[in-house]
């Protein structure tokens, strides 16, 4: 599902991954969230948030759970997301590189992301 201020992205069991498009603060779209989120039907979830766009390198990713549908708004916290739900959003953003131009990254990190992440898309996977 798209919008302009998330992309949500199913990921393996009951987490999912939501990237985070907007400046904005997340209130002021998270009665869209919710529903979207409802929407998909997976009842007691792990959600991953990925604020790159907004917050950059620093505090990118946070944690949140389903409670039933329901988004428990007091649960975001900041966490270290797994590897393998970090290449996904890196895969990502390598597919829609101009949402990492119109971030707050600075040049520098931009050059330095995009960078990476085509590098590391472009890895052989293990045999």
């Amino acid at each position: 599902m798209e919008n302009k201020e998330f992309q949500i992205i199913p990921l393996q069991g009951r987490s999912l991954l939501v990237v985070i498009l907007s400046s904005e603060m997340t209130n002021y779209y998270w009665k869209e969230l919710q529903t979207e989120l409802a929407n998909l039907n997976i009842a007691d979830a792990e959600v991953y948030f990925d604020f790159l766009y907004r917050n950059g390198l620093k505090n990118r990713f946070f944690k949140s759970k389903l409670k039933g549908m329901m988004l428990i708004s007091n649960s975001l916290r900041k966490c270290e997301a797994p590897k393998e739900y970090i290449k996904v959003a890196d895969t990502f953003f390598a597919s829609h590189s101009k949402w990492i131009d119109s971030s707050v990254l600075s040049s520098f990190q931009k050059i330095f992301y995009k960078k990476r992440i085509i590098d590391t898309q472009s890895l052989p996977t293990a045999l």
